[in-house]
């Protein structure tokens, strides 16, 4: 997982069988916990108390001026502010949102059991069996953070480890089953074994009607040139 400022902490106890047998069962716990991850629009320090949802619908209320905020029993932000009542109790009711779309507030668990049944050729048959049961848990969208809907709360980040408990993470498969295997078929071998016996007779009569003779030719000082031939 490619994350900024992150860290994440692995753990892993695998109990296999004996290697040499033809037939061997594994299994392991793998877990993983990640912190500090990139939360896209997790933090938002202008969002409004959730306090303020008992004044019902006096939230909608227009506030023009002074005289609206008083008579509506609200503070008056500032000279000159128009807006909602919601809009003059955020913490700077001079903006809309504030937000940080790379806040490293995430964090993840990973949980699995992996048991794999693997067994080599034997009598022609090989296989494989792979099963993983897992849980992913998780405040993260993705390892960026990026298309996230927001946190329910930014001033309480526990609840959106509540809601992330309840349910499993994105791209999270609870079972996960794979399953492969080979057969060698029986006239496999018969094609094997027929190669096996013509090759030998094959190869010994090319040897035997190959030869090659190596041409030399001697030049002695004031004589003739004299030829020489011998077979290799």
């Amino acid at each position: 997982m490619a994350v900024l400022n992150a860290s994440a902490r692995d753990t892993s106890a695998p109990e296999a069988a004996d290697s040499a047998e033809p037939l061997t069962v594994e299994a392991a716990y793998v877990g993983n916990h990640g912190t500090r991850l990139i939360t896209g629009n997790f933090v938002n320090p202008n969002q409004n108390d959730f306090g303020v949802l008992s004044m019902g619908n006096q939230l909608q209320q227009q506030i023009n001026n002074e005289a609206d905020a008083q008579a509506l029993g609200v503070p008056y932000p500032y000279p000159g502010f128009q807006g909602t009542v919601a809009q003059a109790l955020r913490p700077f009711p001079q903006y809309c949102c504030i937000a940080d779309p790379q806040a490293t507030v995430g964090e993840s668990d990973y949980n699995s059991l992996q048991v794999k049944v693997n067994q080599r050729l034997s009598r022609g048959l090989d296989f494989l069996v792979a099963y993983t049961l897992s849980k992913n848990i998780t405040t993260v969208d993705d390892a960026f953070g990026w298309g996230g809907a927001g946190s329910t709360d930014a001033k309480k980040l526990s609840l959106e480890r509540a809601l992330a408990t309840a349910g499993n993470g994105p791209g999270d498969r609870t079972h996960n089953l794979v399953v492969a295997f080979g057969y060698e078929l029986p006239f496999g071998q018969l094609v094997a074994n027929s190669r096996a016996w013509v090759a030998p007779s094959v190869s010994g009569k090319a040897s035997a009607s190959t030869q090659a003779r190596l041409v030399r030719l001697r030049v002695r000082p004031g004589g003739a040139a004299k030829m020489n031939r011998s077979a290799a």
